[in-house]
């Protein structure tokens, strides 16, 4: 009985370690941003996902010999295991619980994950349950002694085989692919070049990107710039230029005092996503980032213009007190209406703007904004005007649909892993929103999925393996 329950122990702890770094792998992008938040915490700066990644793939190797032992009917207790076995599942868990306290979109990107990837948890399901069921009901004695109980083993062994069949992961798809999703560059092309800035735009239009996403704030003297933060501390040298203002509201600059900043020289000292240590920006472009200014709307309105990108943006209203804190959404939507885009416009607008846009700018495109779960009935925002959805990337297969019979296109935001693109691909969404430009637009095709046709058979050559483990030449 003892080794019956190691063998459940080890199969438990196998399934969890692949799940952490099958879920980590596909999460690159937030390493830095977990070490950083670790460091932190501890108070000492190491590589945390580097450690928690081996950690795991070591505790899998060990899980896996343990496991292969069982199968060959060859002790493998252990009581040191009996220890490591559950502390793996504390940190497992601690860690899951603590991303969710930091970001709660990760509990939806976390369920995301493991339907997309269900072909490695089925796996796994399938293979422990053969050893289990070799272990606990053919141990000792061969199978043909035992009828009854060989019969119920298969029934069960193909009855958990068929549900992926019936019930194929997402990453499986039937028929023609959809049309690829378009390409918004989230603040341009974010990843390889500073945000909201004209650099950001250029590179995102000579990759190719389809739109431009920016955030609009508008200056002390009435002109609308680009800058997504509510303060400058972040994204500027204003520490330096500006040492007792650091904390201020964006608002409260005049254009003269923004352009005397630098909006590009952060992101070479940061790297925020580490693409300037992977070398994908030349010594060229981070010469020119470190003289990167404060972009205008006016100057990329231009910018747009020339290249005919849309444009979708948020509007932030200057707090009360300011000059153009009651002005400001007219003087964006006349300056807008003077660049002569309209047709590229996409306006996230509220209920109370919509009629003011749709008056002033019918071949503007209104656009909804939220979280999928707090927003009205959809065909209530068809009826109301809006054309377009903009969501985050947590919504249902039938709410896109839904979504669809209404009339409305849906943009997701924001999509940097290429599982997670190729995952609202197959669902057939619109237009996503990315900071990576460039690895979005070098999927061709769906990456890590593939059609029924082939998920099939290597559907049921792990079925064959599974079979394999639970006769184990005892027939």
């Amino acid at each position: 009985m003892k080794m019956r329950w190691f063998a459940l122990l080890d199969w438990i702890v196998w399934a969890h370690s692949l799940a952490f770094i099958l879920f980590w792998l596909t999460n690159r992008l937030f390493y830095a941003s977990v070490n950083d938040f670790l460091a932190d915490t501890f108070g000492a700066k190491l590589n945390y996902m580097s450690i928690c990644l081996w950690l795991s793939f070591s505790v899998l190797l060990w899980c896996t010999a343990r496991l292969l032992l069982s199968w060959q009917d060859r002790p493998q207790g252990g009581w040191v295991f009996l220890v490591a076995g559950p502390l793996y599942l504390l940190f497992f868990y601690g860690s899951f619980i603590m991303l969710f306290q930091q970001d709660s979109n990760q509990v939806a990107r976390l369920g995301q994950f493991i339907f997309y990837f269900r072909i490695f948890f089925d796996s796994a399901i399938l293979l422990g349950l053969s050893v289990l069921l070799r272990g606990w009901l053919f141990r000792g004695q061969t199978v043909g002694s035992r009828p009854a109980v060989l019969a119920a083993g298969l029934l069960l062994f193909a009855l958990v085989w068929l549900v992926p069949v019936i019930w194929p992961p997402v990453a499986v798809y039937r028929g023609v692919v959809p049309p690829r999703p378009r390409i918004i560059a989230h603040r341009g092309a974010a990843m390889l070049a500073p945000e909201n800035t004209l650099a950001s735009a250029r590179l995102a239009a000579e990759l190719g990107a389809y739109g431009l996403e920016g955030d609009i704030h508008i200056s002390r003297d009435g002109v609308p710039f680009l800058m997504h933060d509510d303060d400058l501390a972040r994204t500027t040298n204003v520490a330096e230029v500006f040492p007792l203002r650091q904390a201020d509201r964006v608002e409260s600059f005049t254009l003269a005092e923004l352009k005397q900043l630098n909006a590009g020289e952060w992101f070479v000292r940061v790297d925020p996503f580490r693409t300037i240590a992977a070398g994908l920006v030349t010594p060229a472009q981070l010469e020119q980032y470190r003289q990167e200014p404060v972009a205008t709307l006016t100057e990329i309105l231009q910018f747009l213009e020339q290249n005919e990108m849309i444009f979708i943006f948020d509007l932030n209203q200057p707090p009360a007190g300011h000059p153009f804190h009651n002005t400001y959404f007219d003087i964006v939507l006349d300056m807008l209406r003077q660049a002569g885009i309209d047709g590229r416009i996409w306006y996230l607008v509220n209920d109370q703007e919509l009629a003011k846009v749709k008056a002033a700018a019918p071949q503007m495109t209104p656009v909804y904004g939220g979280e999928w779960r707090q927003m009205p009935p959809l065909t209530d925002l068809a009826a109301r005007g809006y054309r377009v959805i903009n969501s985050d990337f947590s919504f249902p297969p039938e709410w896109l649909a839904l979504a669809h019979q209404a009339g409305l296109l849906v943009n997701q935001w924001t999509v940097n892993e290429p599982w997670q693109f190729t995952r609202q691909w197959l669902l057939s969404v619109d237009s996503m929103t990315t900071d990576n430009v460039q690895g979005m637009l070098a999927l061709q095709r769906p990456s890590l999925a593939m059609p029924y046709n082939i998920y099939l058979p290597v559907w049921g050559v792990i079925g064959l393996v599974g079979l394999a483990i639970l006769l184990n030449k005892r027939i």
